[in-house]
Parts: structure tokens; sequence; C-alpha cells
């Protein structure tokens, strides 16, 4: 079972098992206690259905959505092939949109920074079942809006936050390793410095479907493909190597 602790913009689950996986370095001997992991990841949000919070309940919103696209480098610590510890930086950009009344609000959220911090930890396998929880989010995000179609002399600004636990299961054959998994997810996303209205959002679905597959050759280096569904849709590609 792997415990994952991700206190830093909806990023990947990932592969729970990967604190096992890559078993051998290239600079660092793999008796090594503790070996450095490098790695990048794209991830593309298709979408995610929101629903206005209680501070925005009153407002009439309907219909409001987010999607959009990060880039992540990935700097990783792992210890003894059981604990990952790893930090992750990078930006995006991310469109937004909702309905108040008659009017249509939209706009987008560019540069700011994207910051992940998470602790992988494997505890025991049994039939490679594994235990995921991360939180996480973006600051610092500002962008154009418009109403109705019509721009928004004043920039935006944007923040989302969110949490997230899920359970999966992963099988080891030959060089993949698919998993498959359910996750309840919490998110918050506001848009403030917006006139007529400062909007702030739930995730519309909290529990959706995860699973992808980890292709792995050698005992150095991986990739890893990972599709997320009904809490938000979503699919990332990600790459990672043991130094």
């Amino acid at each position: 079972m792997a415990v994952l602790f991700h206190p830093l913009e909806a990023v990947p689950v990932g592969n729970p098992a990967l604190p096992s996986l890559l078993q051998e370095g290239i600079f660092v001997p793999d008796i090594s206690w503790s070996n450095p992991q490098c790695g990048a990841s794209g991830d593309y949000l298709i979408q995610k259905r929101l629903r206005p919070c209680q501070q925005s309940d009153s407002l009439g919103l309907h219909h409001a959505s987010l999607w959009g696209q990060s880039e992540m480098a990935i700097a990783t610590w792992s210890i003894r092939e059981r604990f990952n510890l790893q930090i992750e930086l990078g930006s995006g950009q991310f469109f937004w949109q909702w309905q108040q009344g008659a009017q249509n609000l939209s706009g987008q959220s560019t540069g700011g920074l994207i910051g992940n911090a998470d602790a992988k930890l494997v505890i025991f396998d049994v039939r490679d079942t594994m235990l995921d929880a991360h939180a996480g989010g973006w600051m610092g995000m500002g962008g154009s809006a418009s109403i109705n179609g019509t721009a928004v002399a004043h920039r935006t600004r944007a923040a989302l936050r969110y949490w997230q636990l899920g359970v999966a299961m992963t099988q080891k054959i030959s060089i993949f390793s698919p998993y498959l998994g359910v996750a309840v997810n919490r998110t918050h996303f506001q848009v403030s410095s917006l006139f007529p209205a400062l909007g702030a959002f739930h995730a519309r679905h909290i529990v959706g479907p995860f699973g992808g597959c980890s292709i792995c050759a050698g005992s150095r280096f991986l990739i890893n493909l990972e599709w997320r569904g009904w809490f938000e849709e979503g699919i990332a590609l990600s790459a990672q190597l043991r130094l």
C-alpha cells in the first residue's frame, strides 16, 4: 500500500507504486539507500464542472466550468525504494466561464505559479493495492475577462485549491504497470476583481475514477499516461528518471 501526501492545480495522481518502480540509478548505485530523481509532466484538463459555493449562492451563477493545461518540472528524493519526497514547479494556462442570469462571463488565467510537494510511501504490497492522498492548487494567475463578449477593462485574479483522496490497484506485467482507482476530490476556485460578481465555486462532482499505465523498459526511466473522469475530465503524460 502506498500513501501519498501532496500539499500544494489539479495535477495527475500518478502511479501510486512509483517508489518501487525505478530500482537502478544512472550515477548512484542501486545499493544506495537513497537516490535523486527528476522528471517532467504535462497535464490537459479537458473540463471540470463547477457549482457556486455558499458565498456566491445568491448571485444566480450556473453552468460554470474550467479547462486548460499545465507543465511541471519534477524533483524527487527516493528512500529505499519505498518512500518518495517530491517537489513539482511549473505554470499553465486555464480558461473559465459561467452564466449569471442573461450574462455570460468568461476569461483566462495565465502565469503565476503551480507548486506541489508530495510524499509517497509504500507500506505493503497486497496485489499492489495503493492508497493516495494529496492536496494542491495554483496562485498568482491573472488574465483577461469578458461579459457577453465585451472585454472587461481591468485584469482578473484567479486562485484554485484542492484536496484529494484515492485508492488504486496496480499490477506489474512485464514492462507495463497499469493501475485503476477511484478518487474523492474537493476543489475551490475563485475569480476576483471581476465586476459585477465575485465568482467562487466548488467542484460539481467530487467522486470519479482514474487510471493509467507506466512503461518502464529498464529500471532507470519510465513514462506514465493517465486519465481522470467524472470529478474532472483530464489526461496527463509524465516521465521520470532515476539519477
